[in-house]
């Protein structure tokens, strides 16, 4: 298979047998790119809005009314960029985080239900691969 046809294969398995559990479990609170901004700072730590915009491919004003929105929730917080006194860095409160770490560990309960359908053996390989898969992709 095709190194692009192949990548494209495995976003669409990794989204419906994994992440859709963890998207879904925002239904009703918050849209996608919501989640994902979330998901980004929780990652990442603390991103300045251009940053953020770019890794969502959203405009920066978009990304900007997210970060408000979100901070009119307290749940994220929003600093000065000290290299920058025009910009805003922004970060997850701790009511951000404790969300966040509620939904991971409910997406992580179920994704533990659904390997538990392979062998160990299989497990083992999923493990390994997945590592290669990470260590492969920080590298681009």
């Amino acid at each position: 298979m095709e190194l692009s046809a192949a990548a494209y294969r495995l976003r669409v398995l990794f989204d419906s047998k994994i992440t859709a559990y963890y998207q879904n479990s925002f239904k009703g609170e918050f849209g996608r790119a919501q989640t994902d901004a979330l998901s980004l700072l929780y990652d990442r730590g603390a991103l300045r809005v251009q940053e953020l915009a770019d890794i969502l491919g959203i405009p920066k004003q978009h990304a900007s009314k997210i970060m408000t929105k979100l901070e009119s929730m307290a749940l994220v917080s929003r600093d000065t960029d000290p290299s920058d006194k025009r910009a805003a860095i922004f970060r997850l409160t701790a009511e951000g985080s404790a969300l966040m770490h509620a939904h991971l560990t409910a997406s992580n309960r179920n994704f533990e239900r659904l390997i538990s359908a392979l062998s160990e053996a299989d497990q083992a390989r999923m493990a390994d691969a997945m590592s290669t898969m990470i260590e492969l992709l920080e590298k681009m």
